[in-house]
């Protein structure tokens, strides 16, 4: 099965739009405590594009692991792949864009680390990217 099969059916479809959708609702609010408006103000285009990217491929990995798990059971489950794809959807939630939105880890971490991970936090949302691609990729038959 690759992502095409699983996008195929109208509620994986759904699901995906609806994962990406509440993503991208979702870290801005829990970023900011509550203050969207404020994230989306202080986004440049760059991180806006990365942010975007990152609520689709999420979404795509939500829907084909779902099909994977509650699909056809006439094929053999091979869950392998997956926590890949778990870390990196927890890095794309939990690492934001600016040191401005970090709400949430400026309560987790000492002032430091999140300004460390502030200074590179479009490159950790491309890495959060690249582990869902991979958990997807090595996740396919």
């Amino acid at each position: 099965m690759n992502v095409a099969d699983a996008l195929s059916e109208r509620k994986y479809a759904g699901l995906a739009v609806a994962s990406a959708f509440s993503m991208f609702v979702f870290v801005p609010y829990v970023q900011t405590l509550g203050y969207p408006e404020m994230w989306f103000s202080k986004q440049d285009i760059l991180t806006f594009a990365i942010f975007v990217l990152f609520d689709a491929v999420f979404g795509v990995f939500v829907a084909f692991h779902a099909k994977r798990l509650f699909g056809s059971k006439a094929c053999r489950i091979n869950r392998k792949g997956a926590g890949s794809g778990v870390v990196g959807s927890a890095m794309g939630i939990f690492i934001g864009a600016c040191p401005a939105c970090f709400g949430l880890l400026g309560l987790l971490f000492p002032i430091g680390i999140v300004s460390a991970i502030g200074a590179l936090g479009p490159l950790f949302a491309l890495l959060g990217i690249a582990l869902m691609l991979f958990s997807i990729k090595t996740s396919s038959s």
